[in-house]
């Protein structure tokens, strides 16, 4: 075959290609940009439950975009920046991560150095192994500091059980740096609809719900968590658990007395993990696969004080923690 004779030289369709690409890094920021405009001005309920809908974009996606743009150092780096999401996302991700291991001062430091290093052809992949070192080492350095806390017998502590009428958050029992030997986690539809994405990982879900931070200290004892979700939705539930500083240990299923196999979709699971000194457990009595048995279980297998996470009113017995809004 001949060598087809060019109309234009390399270097003219370099410039077109080039040219191609800025509109594609000023679109996808204008995007980014009107998808902030859309949450401020709604709200975080209205976006989160309405606006993805309509746009038939997963709120995974949406949170990725946000992410973007409440970091004003890309926003104004915008020229020198590859135009994908998934880097821009593990940046500001990285400089979350930075900012909460170095503190702000030096954290924003460390970034800006970074992002001295980024070009137009960096890709998420290497912004992801930095990010994955990062929380290698701050994983270790908490880990760390709560020991050394728990030696210090920290201010932490067992809350009384709140009464019927009282709901909280979670934000709010971090701040009363409030633990708990038992957390009982009844996710609604969105939050396992979040945990199911396979963009979202387990890190986030655990900035997003500090969970893990509300676990009363395990040396020498157990420590139990429990999500309870249906039985399609288990993958989601697995992360949840891992995300709220448990290893999964078993799960409670229903019971129909059929021998052989049965196929689970819709029918609820309790999935079960712990901390700290293993536990054997064993029910004293048939429990009724429904809600109530559930939070049974958990409450007959879990020592005090107990947590229960997503709840939509105040139970006795626990302490009734509601969705922060975001």
């Amino acid at each position: 075959m001949g060598t087809k004779l060019s109309t234009h030289s390399v270097s003219e369709h370099v410039a077109k290609i080039e040219s191609a690409l800025n509109l594609t890094r000023e679109a996808l920021f204008k995007v980014i940009v009107v998808i902030k405009e859309a949450r401020d001005d709604l709200g975080d309920e209205t976006f989160d439950k309405e606006l993805a809908h309509q746009l038939s974009i997963s709120q995974a996606v949406l949170s990725k975009y946000l992410k973007i743009a409440d970091d004003p150092m890309l926003l104004k780096r915008q020229e020198s920046l590859p135009p994908t999401v998934n880097t821009l996302y593990e940046l500001a991700q990285t400089h979350s991560e930075l900012v909460k291991t170095h503190g702000s001062k030096q954290g924003e430091a460390e970034f800006k150095e970074l992002l001295d290093s980024v070009n137009k052809k960096t890709e998420a992949a290497e912004i992801a192994d930095y990010l994955k070192k990062l929380r290698k080492e701050a994983a270790a350095a908490a880990k760390k500091q709560r020991e050394d806390k728990l030696l210090a017998v920290s201010g932490a502590g067992a809350p009384e059980a709140k009464a019927a009428q009282d709901l909280t958050s979670l934000s709010a029992l971090v701040r009363d740096k409030a633990v708990f030997k038992t957390i009982f986690i009844n996710p609604p539809a969105d939050v396992l609809r979040l945990a199911a994405d396979i963009g979202v990982f387990v890190e986030e879900l655990a900035e997003r719900y500090p969970i893990a931070d509300l676990r009363a200290p395990s040396q020498g004892e157990t420590v139990q968590g429990f999500v309870y979700c249906a039985a399609s939705h288990i993958q989601a539930g697995l992360k949840l658990l891992t995300a709220a500083g448990f290893q999964f240990r078993d799960v409670f299923s229903p019971s129909s007395g059929a021998k052989g196999f049965e196929l689970l979709r819709s029918e609820k699971l309790l999935l079960r993990g712990e901390r700290g000194a293993p536990a054997h457990p064993t029910l004293t009595a048939q429990v009724e696969a429904n809600d109530a048995g559930a939070l049974s279980i958990a409450q007959e297998l879990g020592g005090e004080p107990r947590l229960y996470v997503f709840a939509s009113q105040a139970i006795d017995g626990w302490t009734s923690a509601a969705p922060d809004q975001h």
